[in-house]
This record gives C-alpha cells, sequence and structure tokens, in this order.
C-alpha cells in the first residue's frame, strides 16, 4: 500500500493548469476531477479554485512580466517551472491573504 501524500492548493493548482493546456478536457472536468481528488479541505479547495482561475484570467500579464526576467525565448513550452512561477507571480501580485508560510515557499520556487 501506497503512502497518501499530503497535497497543498498550490499542487493541486500545478497539475489542473498543466493539464488543461495538455488538452486533457475543459478546466472545469480537470479541476472537478483534481479537486475531489485531493486531500485538502475546503478552504484549500477554494484557494486552490481562485489560483487556477487567476492564472488563466492574467496569464498574459503573467508571462509578459515574466519574459523580461527568463533569458529562454521558448520558456511558454509545456514546461512545469513556467507554471510554478505564473502561480508563484500571481500569488503575489494578486492575493492579499498570502501568509508567511506560503510567501516563504513561494519565494523557493522562484529561486529553483
Amino acid at each position: 500500500r501506497g503512502r497518501s501524500v499530503m497535497l497543498k492548493p498550490r499542487d493541486v493548482a500545478l497539475e489542473i493548469l498543466i493539464k488543461h493546456d495538455k488538452g486533457e478536457g475543459s478546466i472545469e472536468k480537470i479541476a472537478d476531477i483534481e479537486l475531489r481528488n485531493s486531500n485538502i479541505d475546503r478552504r484549500d479547495k477554494r484557494l486552490a479554485f481562485e489560483i487556477v482561475y487567476g492564472v488563466i484570467r492574467n496569464r498574459f500579464e503573467l508571462d509578459y512580466v515574466l519574459k523580461q526576467y527568463l533569458d529562454k525565448p521558448s520558456f511558454l513550452a509545456h514546461d512545469r517551472l513556467i507554471y510554478i512561477l505564473r502561480i508563484a507571480k500571481y500569488q503575489i501580485v494578486h492575493l492579499d491573504r498570502i501568509t508567511d508560510h506560503a510567501t516563504r515557499h513561494i519565494r523557493e520556487l522562484q529561486d529553483v
């Protein structure tokens, strides 16, 4: 038997965004499946949902800002790192209730 892995809202949001961009279904269908199968609580599900839709709504802005810092012209490829950076940038710029712990986690992801 495998161990149960504790997912964070950002992990769930990351999987939803990647699967959506790979064309695995509508955002609603993927989000429903991923959120239902996750072991995160109701509040964290709302946060994951907000991150997903926030990144989608602000993707052009996020990519424009990120492009200023990345040398790789093809950074928009389906690379896991760009999704992590989009999530991090969205949370830092658009969400006002991020805890210090989450901000530290996000800033660590940015250093990758």
